[in-house]
């Protein structure tokens, strides 16, 4: 990989060396710019040089600049051609000792020919504007009956998973669009695995602030990364559908259907999964799990079925009304064994434990979403609102879990049997209304937004527990035995209002002042029933019934200087935050805050391949009802919670900063970016213990969690990523990574310690692609997890998984494809059972037709049933490892068809209707 690397990078930074000659070879750089006779810039002008043999080929961009790199003359031809100009050859003698060379530049003159049409398309493949990414799809190759994520995976910067995941530079894309118009809800999996690739006329990665902040410019917080798909004028009215049908071995399925009608504006969207198969198998996807953040994403456990179907609408009439809709209903059922071990960290020693669980869960969510946009003048402009989500979650455990407790206090021998069932439902349902209105002052805009949100979850517990206490770690010789039975019904409702107030008012062409308020009020309201019954050492918890309010104030208030042009977005200003936590039951808290924080926010983009960006943003977390409520919650007599009702509103620091280059000769792409949170008044968990004697001098401990503010926390996030597109595409190199940095400050029995993890996550990948018929990528990835503990008895924990792919597709005979799927894991630093899994998948498929619309497959998953990868989980008080599912090798059988029918281009009175930036057209 260091050669790899190396020869990607030699060329890119030779230029910076002194001398003009490498290997005895004399090297220049040479740049230009073309104008007209105006004295404008040419974009998309063809230059040539040429000196003896060698010559090279580029055109300008829009700023009329040209560049050649390493050119092995400084002597030469120059020849410049644009549409409608006269072409312009000139010869060139420079000093040979001269690395740079600075054309003066060249002027084309109008053509009084009148030529053929010819489309010259001189733009890069990749555009950074100050808040979005563009992707030209026409410039990568796919198979005729590709779908979207295939030809996302060839795109510089974008990894896809398995599963549906896209990470873009290191960030998840967590919502898709469609011309604009959220698509089947905005969920970026059933986006990116339906929608056929050749409807696809650009990607774009947008920096999503919401739709308060399009209308208005105003960009508070932190923006969601946001997949936008504009399809080819040609593919904009029309119907697909994509059928899926497999069944295999031991009751596996996969089915899917979508039908999708495009007619420009209006999108309709009908689709479903139907599927029964076995968690785990993604673990082999190296994208799903190598995402950013605290922890990297596990694979799932079990075994599932499930059912999605979902519905969506999306139209807009004469530009004066819009609508978005959605329904989704999901079905999940999922059964799994899982085993996991690990330790627990007090300050009066190491408590470790294993433990092998039974779990079977089911799930039954329905979700609305529905949202109008009203456009009555060119003045004003309302939009409407709805969500609406129900779930219904049943979880059925039984657990044996062995402990052993190396406390000051002695070692503590303890196995607990657990059998519980959970109902957990929940409702939630969201309005909201925004208003805008603009003057007769260009860019003086007053803005309104207001919204109410209900939460209410409840659930219903019912938990039976055996604890029995040893003699020994055999196990054998029983001291004590117990038997609880714990009832709880608890519930929690979370009344949340919020507005939004923002005025405008311009200074100059490009500068304006913004004022604004955002005031949100969350009341929330909690209680719960328990009792607890059997024979506990100590004696019974009583039954307790509690009924707990508190509410929460946020406010800011911000005075904003924007400077923005074409180029450059520059946000100076500073806002206020009082907030207010008041306690309404037991002990009252009024706990105010004042904070006086910076805005900034500046976004760069020196050309279309060139952009930087910064921010900084502040926001206040308030402590949740266990957090804060002024008892003790005895319902598990071993685990006992005590609330906090004087804690303080947590509050975070977040900067960001991201940079990203690309080089359209090279086809090369930079990019870079940082995260850091400081927090202050971080709530933190505090794990005391106090213990009682059993019998014999056998002593039982018992958990006791409490609450406190504590300051000195942070977290940063780097992430970086180089990719080189070769030969056409044909062949392309990626390397992508990430570092994360978690210092937290962490209690036990009152005194602080502090827990440091480090992650270091690089992936680095190719590609071969030849005439669509072959395929190969390998891949090689390395993570290393590092954590200290200031804790005496806790040492130091390093563990490393190295991880080798390869996948690959050929063809051959007729519409034969042959895919493979290998992945070999090297785990090193997990104690216990570690074994090195090598998952292997494959399949083979047949696809008749000119457009291979239909296609016959059969797929193998998991040959060697090794499926068997620990996953580890690291936290301030524990680090466990969890043993994945091994049961996981089948087969399936079936087939997939893709119908397709157009219908042209979206007209209006005869004519090609325009598009907005975003692909939506204008009526």
């Amino acid at each position: 990989m260091f050669f790899i690397i190396s020869g990607i990078l030699n060329p890119l930074f030779a230029r910076q060396g002194k001398n003009t000659a490498v290997n005895g070879k004399e090297i220049h750089d040479i740049s230009g710019i073309v104008q007209d006779s105006l004295g404008k810039p040419v974009i998309g002008a063809t230059v040539k040089i040429r000196y003896g043999k060698d010559s090279l080929v580029t055109h300008t961009d829009e700023d009329g600049v040209f560049y050649f790199e390493n050119f092995g003359s400084a002597t030469f031809t120059i020849t410049v051609s644009g549409i409608g100009f006269s072409d312009v050859v000139r010869r060139y003698l420079n000093n040979y000792l001269k690395k740079t060379i600075v054309l003066d530049p060249i002027v084309l003159k109008q053509s009084v020919m009148e030529l053929a049409e010819v489309k010259v398309n001189g733009t890069p493949s990749i555009k950074y504007k100050v808040d979005t990414v563009e992707y030209r799809a026409a410039d990568y190759t796919v198979p005729p009956a590709a779908r979207l994520d295939e030809l996302l995976k060839k795109m510089e910067g974008m990894e896809v998973g398995k599963d549906g995941t896209l990470v873009y530079q290191g960030q998840e894309v967590s919502q898709a669009k469609l011309n604009g118009k959220a698509f089947a809800g905005g969920e970026v999996k059933q986006a990116i695995q339906t929608l056929p690739a050749s409807i696809v006329e650009k990607i774009q990665i947008i920096d999503d602030y919401g739709d308060f902040a399009a209308k208005t410019g105003i960009k508070d917080g932190a923006a969601k990364k946001t997949l936008n798909i504009t399809t080819k004028p040609e593919r904009s009215i029309g119907t697909f559908s994509y059928i899926k049908a497999q069944a295999g071995n031991n009751d596996r399925y996969a089915n899917e259907l979508t039908l999708d009608n495009l007619n420009a504006n209006r999108v309709i969207h009908i689709g479903g999964d139907l599927s029964k198969t076995v968690n785990g198998i993604a673990s082999a996807d190296p994208i799903s799990s190598s995402l950013n953040g605290d922890q990297f994403r596990p694979a799932s456990q079990g075994n599932t079925a499930m059912a999605t179907p979902a519905i969506s609408y999306a139209n807009e009439w004469n530009g004066a009304l819009s609508l978005v809709a959605s329904y989704s209903y999901n079905y999940l059922s999922n059964d799994a064994v899982v085993k996991s071990y690990g330790d627990n960290f007090y300050s009066r020693g190491l408590s470790s434990f294993s433990s092998e669980n039974v779990n079977d869960n089911l799930l039954r969510a329905h979700e609305f979403k529905f949202q109008m946009d009203i456009n009555p003048s060119k003045a004003n402009f309302f939009q409407f609102t709805v969500a609406f989500v129900h779930h219904s979650a049943e979880r059925q455990d039984s657990a044996l879990t062995n402990a052993l407790n190396d406390f000051n206090t002695g070692f503590e021998y303890q196995r607990s049997q657990l059998n519980n069932f959970l109902a957990n439902p929940s409702t939630d349902y969201n309005f909201s209304t925004t208003y805008l209105h603009l003057f007769s002052k260009p860019k003086r805009i007053f803005s309104s937004q207001f919204s109410y949100s209900h939460e209410r979850n409840r659930s219903d517990l019912e938990a039976k527990t055996r604890y029995s206490y040893y003699q020994d770690a055999s196990f054998l010789n029983l001291v004590n035995d117990s038997l609880t039975n714990l009832l709880t019904v608890k519930s929690d409702r979370l009344n949340l209002y919020k507005a939004n107030l923002v005025y405008t008012e311009p200074l100059s062409e490009f500068g304006r002042l913004e004022l604004g308020a955002v005031l949100k009020l969350s009341n929330h309201i909690n209680s719960a029933i328990s009792e607890t019954q059997g024979n506990i050492p100590g004696g019974n918890a009583l039954p307790y019934t509690n009924d707990f309010r508190f509410n929460f104030t946020d406010t800011k208030l911000s005075l904003v200087y924007r400077y923005g042009n074409n180029k450059s977005d520059l946000s100076l200003g500073v806002a206020l935050m009082p907030s207010l936590l008041s306690t309404l039951e037991g002990q009252k808290n009024h706990n105010a805050q004042f904070r006086i924080v910076p805005v900034i926010k500046y976004s760069r983009s020196w050309s279309m391949v060139e952009r930087f960006q910064f921010s900084y943003t502040a926001y206040n977390s308030e402590p949740n009802a266990q957090q804060l409520q002024p008892f003790t919650d005895r319902s598990d007599p071993n685990n006992l919670v005590l609330g906090n009702p004087m804690l303080k509103t947590a509050f975070t620091h977040f900067f960001n900063t991201n940079y990203s280059r690309y080089f359209p000769n090279q086809k090369i792409n930079v990019s870079g970016g940082i995260d850091f949170r400081l927090y202050k008044d971080r709530v933190v968990a505090d794990l005391g213990q106090f213990t009682s004697e059993l019998a014999n001098g056998i002593t039982k401990t018992t958990t006791l969690t409490s609450f406190a503010n504590k300051n000195g926390s942070y977290q940063a996030i780097g992430r970086y990523g180089l990719s080189k597109q070769l030969n056409n595409r044909a062949f392309a190199l990626s390397f992508n990574g990430n570092v994360v940095i978690n210092s937290m400050i962490a209690l036990s029995n009152g005194s602080d310690y502090r827990v440091s993890t480090k992650q270091f996550n690089e992936r680095f990948s190719a590609r071969i692609a030849i005439n669509n018929s072959f395929e190969l990528n390998p891949y090689l990835g390395h993570r290393l997890i590092s954590s200290g503990y200031s804790l005496a008895d806790v040492a130091p924990d390093h563990t490393s998984i190295a991880q080798l792919a390869l996948d690959g597709k050929l063809s051959f005979a007729k519409n034969f494809l042959c895919s493979f799927e290998i992945n070999k894991n090297f785990v090193k630093g997990l104690s216990g059972n570690v074994s090195n899994p090598l998952i292997i998948n494959a399949g083979i498929e047949k696809s008749f037709f000119k457009q291979r619309s239909l296609t016959l497959t059969f797929n193998c998953f998991d040959l060697l049933q090794q499926n068997n990868l620990i996953q580890q989980v690291i936290t301030p008080q524990s680090n466990i490892s969890t043993l994945s599912n091994p049961f996981s090798r089948y087969f399936l059988l079936g087939l997939r068809l893709n119908l397709q029918k157009w219908s042209g281009t979206p007209q209006r009175n005869g004519e090609p209707m325009k598009r907005r930036g975003d692909g939506s057209f204008i009526n």
